[in-house]
């Protein structure tokens, strides 16, 4: 396979010998690809385009599942800190266990570009690390990462009847299912949410403080299984700080 001008977002790089690196690639058309950069860790301005979430232009090609990286041009830097580094690296991290090799998922390129921006922004708009929200820029992703990846969560369908949700009405949450209409007294070891709140999620309106507790809560059960035991270093990095 030859490959030339491909967009590109970099998810992860790791060291390949003494001055190569190994990277983890978001393609337009080709999905997750994995690429041989050769001489890449040298220092310079080459080593500066293989940061994570650069958006590049590039070429590749080769057999086998590692391709050799034959081009590379930086489209935009960008560049997180604080939370929204966390964020960020998270994103990456969801994506790369989640997506199979080329697997082309063009209108996850589009939002996973539009999220890294927003973060970028949130970055840049407050030195009050407290007070940077990157909520409602993660579940839009994490929403869109699961419809990609196969597993979509549908919020404004009971899932056992096919009719819309109602506000009024609670539903139990099934992970790998959907929500289905129930009771407390039903619900028992499962999460009980709201209509209006799951109505809330499905048009990503998270300015309700609730809606953002149990859409976070909602996504850490529906990836967990798709995840596996293994935890994440993203989030273990996050309780460091």
């Amino acid at each position: 396979m030859r490959v030339q001008q491909e967009r590109a977002f970099i998810l992860h790089s790791r060291p390949y010998q003494e001055s190569s690196a190994i990277l983890e690639l978001l393609t337009l058309e080709h999905g997750r690809v994995s690429v041989l950069a050769r001489g890449a860790r040298r220092a310079g301005r080459r080593r500066q385009m293989i940061a994570p979430f650069n958006e590049l232009q590039v070429g590749f090609g080769g057999r086998g599942t590692l391709y050799n990286l034959n081009g590379l041009d930086v489209i935009a830097h960008h560049w997180l800190s604080g939370v929204p580094l966390y964020a960020g690296l998270y994103m990456n991290e969801i994506s790369l266990r989640l997506l199979r090799p080329q697997d082309p998922h063009p209108a996850l390129f589009v939002g996973y570009g539009d999220s890294v921006r927003a973060l970028v922004g949130r970055s840049q708009s407050s030195v009050d690390v407290a007070a940077v929200d990157v909520e409602p820029v993660l579940r839009r992703f994490e929403k869109l990462l699961l419809r990609e990846a196969g597993y979509e969560l549908v919020f404004d369908l009971d899932m056992q009847t096919g009719e819309p949700v109602q506000p009024e009405q609670h539903y139990q949450f099934i992970p790998e299912a959907g929500f289905v209409a129930g009771t407390s007294a039903q619900a028992g070891g499962t999460l009980l949410v709201p209509g209006d709140v799951l109505l809330s999620i499905a048009a990503d309106d998270y300015q309700d403080p609730e809606v953002r507790r149990l859409a976070k809560r909602i996504m850490r059960q529906a990836l967990g299984p798709l995840l596996g035991a293994r935890g994440l270093h993203s989030r273990a990095l996050f309780r460091e700080t």
